[in-house]
């Protein structure tokens, strides 16, 4: 239930920022912002016993950040020709070519004039909807065996149950140990060293890309992990983190001490990949907003 944003004196939230939505939750522990630049607005969740003269100082002490956030998301970029979008931290410009066949075609261009570019053959104008569709897919191929390199470090290389469904079998099972390590970046000698004794996942993991709104990735009990497909326009190393952080609740499902040091192990560079997520991850979401 949203609440009235002037209820009594000196609490017009909107003087804060015309882009400040209040919303009671009883859910809520404290009062909390949260971005959300596909509504172009930011929430100031409010606990149900929290009064509006609280939650009026609160989101004041906050104003210089809630305008800084809501300047980078009006600042949409949508799936149009030109638009320059950031592969994993290599810029790709989305480009139109114009085609008298029927059928489009989405694919990055591994030569010519265009080369690395995100080319979208059609006879129409670029269709955002078939743009992120197609995102998405690569996204998924992308993140799925880095994920399961570094679920596959936990398990030990182990072999899938007999009674393991073939979709779960763990595409990373032949590759060595020390590719493993190569390949996810992982240059601790300590953590190599007892590789061995890390607690096993209680199933090997199946990923599901989503467009998640109020987080990055989840990570359930039955050892699904999901993923917002907008970490492809992240850095190598704050996608990294994302997925590290996940795969490490194969483990311990809560945020431990054991947790922590688990993902940072897992992660390429922690230290870097938190601070840019949380400096930068809400630019993640203006990809793909129409403009305003």
């Amino acid at each position: 239930m949203a609440l009235a944003t002037s209820v009594t004196p000196g609490s017009d939230f909107s003087a804060i920022s015309p882009y400040l939505q209040v919303r009671e939750s009883a859910r809520a522990k404290r009062l909390a912002l949260r971005v959300e630049p596909q509504s172009r607005c930011v929430y100031l969740v409010v606990p149900q016993r929290t009064s509006l003269a609280t939650a009026y100082q609160f989101a004041l002490s906050y104003k210089d950040w809630i305008a800084d956030k809501t300047g980078k998301f009006l600042h949409s970029k949508p799936f149009e020709d030109g638009t320059v979008l950031p592969i994993f931290g290599e810029d790709s410009t989305l480009r139109h070519i114009p085609t008298s066949s029927a059928r489009t075609k989405i694919y990055f261009a591994a030569e010519g004039p265009y080369k690395g570019d995100l080319c979208v053959e059609s006879s129409e104008s670029i269709v955002p909807a078939r743009v992120e569709k197609f995102l998405k897919s690569h996204a998924h191929r992308i993140m799925e065996p880095w994920m399961r390199e570094k679920a596959a470090l936990i398990q030990n290389l182990r072999k899938p149950a007999p009674n393991h469904s073939p979709r779960k079998t763990t595409a990373a099972a032949t590759i060595s140990k020390a590719d493993l390590l190569r390949l996810m970046g992982i240059k601790s000698p300590a953590f190599k060293a007892r590789a061995t004794s890390i607690p096993k996942p209680t199933s090997t993991p199946i990923l599901k890309i989503k467009d998640m709104k109020s987080r990055w990735g989840s990570c359930a009990v039955s050892g699904e992990i999901s993923l917002s497909w907008r970490l492809i326009f992240a850095p190598i190393v704050a996608a990294d983190y994302v997925i590290a952080h996940e795969v490490a609740h194969l483990v311990h499902h809560n945020h431990s001490p054991s947790f922590w040091t688990l993902c940072r192990e897992l992660s390429r560079d922690f230290d870097e990949g938190t601070r840019w997520m949380k400096r930068h991850g809400s630019e993640l979401m203006v990809y793909g907003l129409e403009g305003s």
